[in-house]
């Protein structure tokens, strides 16, 4: 069992007190339940271990169940040997499938294909903002607007639409409101890898120059080198 605990840092003003509730709720829960968190609040100073871990082979059934009534077990099984248990190309799978057809793990390389598969599910508005802000480790209406060329067929309103509309997606979270008072979002890193070595460069070193015009954002971009592949996440 999942139980997910979204925007933390909206439950309390006394950070402190979030924390001791969130800690104690942790320390109350049996093996087979995994608590996640998300939002604007650190627990450095708690004494706590973070563990990024694959879903067992009952939350994997479960998550496919809720969402492909007629899947069956041998196709669950395959499902969770294949991608490990990985819950991010688990999620991927799941939202580029129509609820009435029972996800295929693709041929090749499975993990590319799921994220191709699931990229091409999306709208080709979606596609290409996607992949023209994925040098961005933060996205939100404002700086969006600032570093996509001029060139594109975005607007501020256009932007905002979208970013709304991914909000709901597997590859987003949603970091709540910024300085500038607006709605921040993060693409998962992984995600946002695939979609950086599919931009071109001449409209990568156009955002990245748009960025640096932008005063005090140019430090919100990934700058990194592309990392050796991996198989698991983060």
């Amino acid at each position: 069992m999942l139980l997910c605990i979204d925007d933390i840092h909206k439950l309390g003003i006394d950070e402190n007190a979030v924390k001791d509730a969130i800690q104690e709720a942790a320390d109350l829960l049996t093996e087979n339940i995994t608590l996640i968190t998300a939002g604007q609040l650190s627990f450095d100073r708690l004494d706590t271990e973070v563990t990024i871990s694959t879903f067992t082979k009952q939350q994997t059934k479960s998550l496919l169940q809720a969402e492909f009534n007629h899947i069956s077990e041998e196709r669950v099984t395959k499902i969770h040997q294949e991608l490990g248990g990985h819950p991010l190309y688990i999620g991927l799978l799941t939202e580029s499938n129509e609820p009435d057809d029972i996800p295929e793990i693709p041929k090749g390389e499975v993990y590319d294909e799921i994220q191709q598969r699931y990229l091409q599910s999306l709208s080709g508005d979606e596609q290409r903002f996607l992949r023209l802000t994925s040098p961005l480790s933060e996205l939100d209406e404002r700086l969006c607007t600032a570093v996509i060329p001029d060139d594109e067929p975005f607007d501020s309103v256009s932007i905002d639409r979208l970013l709304r509309g991914l909000s709901e997606r597997v590859i987003t979270q949603d970091l709540g409101w910024n300085d500038n008072g607006t709605k921040s979002y993060r693409i998962h890193d992984t995600f946002r890898e695939f979609l950086q070595q599919r931009l071109d460069r001449e409209k990568e070193t156009q955002v990245h120059r748009n960025g640096s015009i932008e005063s005090g954002e140019f430090r919100r971009f990934s700058v990194q080198l592309p990392a050796p592949r991996c198989k698991r996440r983060l």
